[in-house]
């Protein structure tokens, strides 16, 4: 049903925005709209330890996924519109809205969808202020054991981000600062695992006079485990079995770094390639015992995503992009067996198309 649901929504989008776009003019549309499409192929969907893949592959699992391959084809469709107001003579203010509906072929319970508004007012093009927020409903994690009830039940949760940024752009440097909230609030079955966070991030940027854009940034997080603390009927889960209770509360520090290059080639088309890599540590602040929060007590994350793309511009309205993206997480704890469950490998090959509509 959410399949057929987001393709009725796709269609009534290309009706009523991109026909009357044809019919009436470019010209006499006063806002900007972009449309764009991506699909690609992700080899491990709901990131299983190299463990449990193996479990679900020989269907040796406790208790059986909901999943029906571990692997899927995603195909997204979103779109983005915005339109700059000029406030006197000075002054810029842009009301954005973007928004995204994944579909997977064989496993629909992990469609979804999320939507990002931002307003942004601009002083000369070189003091910019943002207010953002991004919103993420129904994001299904895995099938987890529900302590109150001793049941195995889908675990999703829901993410709300907030933020407030502003950037300072002098050609060819950019620097940028951002403070936000971030509240994720599970499913009925797994408050516990509830959590409310802020970040403060610095980023800085050179645009470079010999065809490459470089940016860097650091990011610092504090994440508290709200629900934690709930009473549970069964107590302490198994060690043996993926969970999130006990104390996940955390800090963590994050690492950006982004390079662009625009390829000197003499071609109709303009080409450029790209790297990104993001690394989080993630420490845990648990204060329970190791005996009771196996899962958290002493445990460090390290988590890496590297992205590699290359695009091009056939026209001036259309950007295509192919993108490679490895994404990984290390886990350290004083019981192996944690790691062993939290560690995961996870690749993505995807194909994007942005059409500029008007």
């Amino acid at each position: 049903m959410k399949r057929i649901t987001s393709k009725i929504i796709f269609i009534l989008l290309l009706v009523c925005v991109v026909i009357p776009s044809q019919v009436y003019g470019i010209n006499k549309i006063p806002i900007k709209l972009k449309v764009f499409w991506t699909s690609g192929y992700d080899d491990n969907i709901l990131k299983y330890s190299p463990r449990d893949l193996d479990r679900f592959e020989n269907n040796t699992e406790n208790y059986p996924s909901e999943i029906a391959t571990s692997d899927d084809w995603i195909n997204s469709f979103g779109l983005r519109v915005y339109h700059d107001f000029k406030l006197g003579k000075y002054f810029r203010w842009r009301p954005y809205y973007s928004g995204r509906l994944s579909m997977y072929a064989s496993n629909s319970l992990k469609n979804g969808q999320s939507h990002f508004f931002l307003s942004r007012l601009t002083y000369r093009y070189r003091i910019y202020l943002y207010l953002q927020y991004s919103y993420m409903p129904g994001y299904y994690l895995r099938i987890y054991q529900d302590r109150d009830t001793n049941q195995y039940q889908s675990c999703n949760f829901n993410i709300y981000r907030p933020s407030v940024r502003i950037k300072y752009r002098h050609k060819p440097f950019e620097v940028d600062v951002r403070y936000g909230k971030e509240y994720i609030y599970y499913n009925e079955y797994f408050t516990e695992y509830d959590s409310e966070a802020y970040f403060t991030r610095v980023s800085g940027a050179y645009e470079s006079p010999l065809g490459f854009d470089l940016s860097l940034g650091y990011e610092f997080k504090v994440s508290d485990n709200i629900g934690f603390d709930q009473t549970s009927v069964l107590g302490v889960t198994l060690v043996e079995e993926d969970t999130e209770y006990g104390d996940s509360s955390y800090e963590e520090n994050r690492y950006l770094f982004t390079l662009d290059y625009k390829l000197p080639v003499k071609s109709a088309f303009d080409w450029s390639v790209g790297i990104d890599f993001d690394r989080r540590l993630r420490y845990y602040q648990s204060g329970q015992p190791f005996d009771i929060d196996k899962f958290h007590a002493g445990r460090k994350d390290r988590r890496d995503r590297i992205e590699t793309t290359v695009t091009c511009t056939p026209s001036s309205n259309l950007n295509v992009g192919f993108s490679f993206i490895y994404d990984q997480r290390r886990t350290e704890s004083p019981d192996p067996i944690v790691s062993s469950i939290k560690n995961f490998d996870h690749r993505t090959i995807e194909l994007t198309m942005i059409y500029t509509v008007f």
